[in-house]
């Protein structure tokens, strides 16, 4: 829904150069509801977009899925912080990106040009969508606010339409999952989508790549998390 969207399509095919890894097989859940009705779901399943430089240095991290109009305006975003630090030495862009992240207001619901430029002058060189199928298997994990802001709309928790889902996981991921990737930025910067892969997901998407069974086992099998 959000990659095949034209306008997402567009921006990406104009602006960037893509590629797509996989870092494990999505897990899968098989309910067996007899005579032979089966329904298969995605378990746990998440993305991460990185932005990086030419040589793989990663700048910028969107967590999770967001809805189109959210995912255009982390776009906008990234290709400003690109135009900013692209053209300056490793030790300036390091600065640049750093002072950038860790300062809430260059990545607030401002205007972001402006944001790059100021920071420039002053010399800073520097899902939501699974719950029927997963709530019963993870009931007691992380809960979602019941009322979130999302650019100008004010958010209320989904009722039926498959959207309204997507709206509440991108609130849901630009209040608490962006400003966690923010302070990991900010802390360190410009390293490589290898070393972040694994503190990304386990710490920001909630899902341990170490742990065969994500987290899950003591709602599946019983016993202890990590079991295997």
């Amino acid at each position: 829904m959000l990659f095949s969207h034209p306008d997402v399509v567009a921006q990406l095919t104009e602006h960037f150069e893509c590629a797509w890894e996989m870092v494990r097989p999505v897990p899968k859940i098989t309910v067996d509801f007899g005579y032979g009705r089966q329904l298969e779901r995605t378990l746990l399943g998440n993305v991460a977009t990185y932005f990086t430089f030419a040589d793989g240095r990663v700048f910028d991290l969107v967590p999770g899925l967001v809805d189109p109009v959210e995912y255009q305006r982390r776009l906008d975003q990234a290709l400003g912080l690109h135009r900013a630090v692209s053209s300056l030495a490793e030790a300036e862009a390091d600065r640049f990106v750093r002072e950038y992240h860790a300062d809430p207001v260059a990545w607030s619901d401002g205007p972001r040009e402006e944001v790059v430029q100021q920071m420039l002058v002053q010399g800073l060189v520097a899902d939501v969508s699974k719950a029927r199928v997963e709530d019963p298997i993870k009931r007691t994990l992380r809960g979602l606010h019941t009322t979130r802001v999302l650019d100008d709309r004010t958010y209320v928790p989904a009722a039926d339409g498959p959207g309204d889902h997507l709206l509440e996981d991108t609130a849901h991921n630009r209040e608490v999952r962006n400003p966690k990737v923010r302070r990991m930025l900010a802390g360190q910067p410009l390293t490589t989508p290898a070393f972040w892969t694994g503190p990304v997901y386990r710490e920001v998407l909630d899902t341990d790549l170490d742990d065969p069974y994500l987290g899950l086992a003591p709602y599946v099998l019983g016993g202890e998390g990590g079991r295997h």
